[in-house]
């Protein structure tokens, strides 16, 4: 048996297809890590502004503030990425549960076609698609790094 070979305009059209589905620059990897390292440039921006770092008189004053600004940014950024992470191992499954349940009780009575009916299938529902949150871990320890740096440069300017 041959395989019958399609035209080539039909090749084409099917390659251009899947490249705009599955790509772009929203579903990239640098769309992310651009997202969280705005996210805490902006929040170290707002510690450097209300700390006053544009009208610091010394070094070292400027050097604290610095420190400040990255380490707010990266126990933010960072600690969300925590957050994320055990959250996603189940950390806070039982309490969810629980507070959905509860909920559930007081505003309504019968459940929605589809929701769990037990602690089991409310986890494997959960459960089912990972969310990531590497990027957001690997951003904190970046400004946790250039914050340790502004420190060792406030200590022995100070």
């Amino acid at each position: 048996m041959t395989k019958k070979q399609q035209p080539e305009h039909d090749n084409k059209k099917a390659k251009n297809i899947s490249t705009i589905k599955g790509g772009g620059i929203v579903s990239s990897v640098y769309f992310k890590y651009i997202v969280a390292f705005s996210v805490g440039a902006v929040i170290a921006l707002i510690v450097f502004i209300t700390s006053g770092l544009f009208s610091a008189d010394n070094d070292a004053d400027a050097y604290k503030i610095l420190s400040n600004g990255f380490f707010t940014a990266a126990v933010l950024v960072g600690g969300t990425g925590i957050l994320v992470y055990c959250s996603s191992g189940g950390v806070f499954d039982m309490l969810s549960y629980g507070v959905r349940g509860s909920l559930n009780v007081l505003f309504r009575r019968t459940p929605k076609p589809g929701e769990p009916k037990d602690f089991y299938e409310y986890k494997v529902q959960r459960h089912k698609k990972q969310p990531k949150f590497l990027y957001m871990i690997l951003t904190g320890l970046f400004y946790f790094i250039v914050s340790v740096v502004f420190t060792i440069l406030f200590n022995k300017v100070a």
